[in-house]
């Protein structure tokens, strides 16, 4: 079987200053916050280590939403990258 490729419309790592590119599967979402399951964070991936976190909508600079599982991401702010302990 072949394994889907990325979107081609996924921002390279550090493309957007001030943000982080995180890839992985969109859960659900609520008014204020989107839940996110976390597979790389800009471009590297973290192999048996997903871990799905909470982001406030208000940190989001853009997300996309494939019908693929693990082929989601969004970029946040690196405020909420190094507070949550991504960066």
């Amino acid at each position: 079987m072949i394994e889907p490729s990325a979107p081609s419309n996924i921002p390279k790592p550090r493309e957007i200053t001030g943000h982080v590119v995180l890839s992985g599967t969109f859960i659900s979402a609520t008014e204020k916050a989107m839940k996110f399951r976390i597979d790389s964070i800009d471009g590297i991936r973290n192999d048996g280590y997903q871990k799905t976190y909470w982001i406030p909508i208000s940190q989001v600079h853009s997300d996309f939403q494939s019908h693929i599982e693990g082929q989601d991401w969004v970029i946040i702010t690196d405020w909420l990258g190094k507070k949550i302990g991504l960066i």
